[in-house]
């Protein structure tokens, strides 16, 4: 998983789900660059008829569309949620060779809400999920996740299970 390659998973670590920005997020990315692939075939006899200048413009033009798409694609696949089965990590790629992720363990995880506002996210199905941490650090905000109440559903379900487990084994070791 190219996905993952700045983030190890620890010792019997699985991955539970990864998360994508919901698609139509970029739907204006995807619009504009389809505009731009398809504007050029459309003028394809004035802009040859301009000469080198014209096919010039073409593949110009051409090469902008398909620049905006594959940086669309590229974006909306590396930021990711990754949900595994101790932690939470946040992928937030900006660009090319700008990456940060963030990663939340388990244990430090208090409380898991979400929120859709808006008469295109509630159509949609997609919002913001945020996961607050004990000690008062700022909490985790990850936005344009589809179907966050089910993102919610299974963190919390990972969330009991990880504690659960830990609270056995140190309950196991004391006795």
């Amino acid at each position: 998983m190219s996905l993952l390659k700045s983030t190890h998973l620890r010792p019997a670590e699985t991955i539970v789900k990864i998360v994508h920005p919901y698609y139509l997020t970029y739907f204006w990315s995807y619009l504009l660059a389809a505009v731009l692939i398809v504007l050029p075939f459309f003028f394809m006899f004035l802009l040859f008829s301009w000469g080198r200048w014209g096919v010039g413009g073409f593949i110009a033009i051409l090469l902008v569309g398909l620049y905006i798409l594959s940086r669309a694609v590229f974006l909306r696949y590396y930021n990711a949620l990754v949900v595994t089965s101790e932690r939470l990590i946040k992928i937030t790629q900006s660009g090319a060779w700008d990456r940060q992720v963030s990663e939340l363990n388990y244990k430090h995880v208090r409380q898991v809400s979400f929120q859709v506002k808006g008469i295109l996210r509630t159509i949609f199905k997609f919002g913001l999920l945020r996961v607050e941490t004990d000690g008062g650090s700022e909490p985790l905000l990850i936005d344009r996740l589809p179907k966050p109440a089910q993102i919610q559903e299974t963190i919390i379900t990972w969330r009991d299970l990880y504690q659960s487990n830990r609270t056995g084994q140190s309950g196991g070791q004391a006795g």
